[in-house]
């Protein structure tokens, strides 16, 4: 995390993020059950109702830790991109909010991230994304790069929200694949891109997962989804779309190439995929519509193995783990090939040296001698 000052003033800082969550958390639940904006844990055999749309706390958690540190924590030439991606991110969960409350349809809501991604495209630095330097002219690449970058908060915002329907699965990729981020910023080097709002994101949905574990009290909504996934975009960006985050975000990838035939509605697709709750087992099992099962890496999963909703976030926390963990591999072995090849040039350079010191004392005796 960029910063200026000792490390007990940003630990005080993240400490003070996730407090503030855990304290507005039970606070807003409780208005939004007053004002019946609540869903139904459907995966339960007693449904009840909960607050519905809690992804609006960690983000205005979020943006107002952000206005904080713009003014006291941040370094001064690196806080003007995290407090605009920040604000993208608010505005990304307003309209995700929106959603929860009227319930809009697919075709509606598809395109509102777009809409968020603009403040924060507006003061991104263009020069310092090396990927699309390959590009000679200025204003195509910068046209490129947002297009792109529309492209990828799309995919983000949406694709948390489409592999959900347990009990703490949208807060735990936002997670992993955060931290995976994070600890992806000191193996490249030279990047000195903030990762500031990752690590504020990291201290929401912490706080945030630990209401909608299993059995959840609360639920993220739509909200949520929209905000990390524009979060976890901005910061692609800021890091200069390096390749690591495609392992990063492999399992929605996945889960979003086997929904295209219902997305697309060349398959019978219902409003909600998530699995279903065995009444004789009392385990999670793969969901169907008109015969038919939906078509969800999730749902995959439970085809292949009947298991309880603690259990099936577990063993999906593992395997996003282990593509985040084999994209980090990948990123230390092309660093210590880097490191390697500078010893060997360094190397070679100070053999040369020594060679022509010896040339030099050699031609010098010569002529001492004549």
């Amino acid at each position: 995390m960029e910063k200026r000052g000792a490390p007990l003033k940003i630990t005080a800082f993240l400490g003070g993020i996730f407090f503030l969550t855990d304290l507005l958390i039970p606070k807003t639940a409780s208005l939004l059950v007053a004002r019946c904006i609540t869903g139904i844990d459907l995966n339960k055999e007693k449904r009840i109702s909960l607050p519905e749309g809690m992804g609006l706390v960690c983000s205005l958690v979020h943006v107002s830790a952000s206005i904080f540190a713009f003014f006291f924590i941040w370094e001064r030439k690196n806080r003007v991109e995290p407090l605009f991606s920040s604000i993208s991110a608010f505005l990304c969960a307003i309209f995700g909010f929106i959603d929860d409350i009227i319930s809009l349809r697919w075709r509606n809501k598809l395109f509102l991230p777009l809409l968020a991604a603009v403040p924060f495209l507006l003061v991104f630095d263009y020069e310092r994304c090396s990927s699309f330097m390959f590009i000679k002219t200025k204003r195509t690449r910068n046209v490129s790069i947002c297009i792109f970058h529309f492209l990828c908060v799309l995919f983000a915002a949406h694709s948390i929200n489409i592999l959900a329907g347990i009990n703490g699965l949208e807060i735990t990729q936002s997670f992993i694949i955060s931290s995976a981020a994070i600890i992806l910023k000191p193996l490249e080097r030279n990047n000195k891109t903030p990762t500031s709002t990752l690590w504020i994101l990291l201290f929401t949905s912490g706080c945030l997962l630990k209401y909608n574990l299993y059995p959840a009290r609360v639920f993220v909504g739509d909200s949520y989804c929209f905000f990390a996934g524009m979060i976890i975009a901005n910061g692609w960006l800021m890091q200069g779309y390096p390749p690591q985050y495609i392992l990063f975000i492999f399992p929605q990838l996945i889960n979003f190439l086997l929904s295209i035939p219902q997305l697309l509605s060349l398959y019978p697709c219902p409003k909600h995929r998530m699995p279903c709750l065995s009444a004789d087992t009392k385990l999670l099992e793969k969901s169907s519509h008109n015969g038919k099962m939906n078509l969800t890496l999730l749902n995959i999963l439970l085809f292949v193995v009947k298991v309880d909703e603690k259990t099936a976030l577990v063993f999906f926390a593992l395997i996003q783990a282990t593509c985040c963990l084999i994209g980090l591999y990948l990123q230390s072995i092309v660093d210590s090939r880097r490191i390697f090849s500078l010893i060997k040039i360094r190397s070679l350079a100070v053999k040369d040296k020594k060679h022509e010191l010896r040339r030099s004392r050699k031609t010098a005796c010569n002529l001492e001698t004549l």
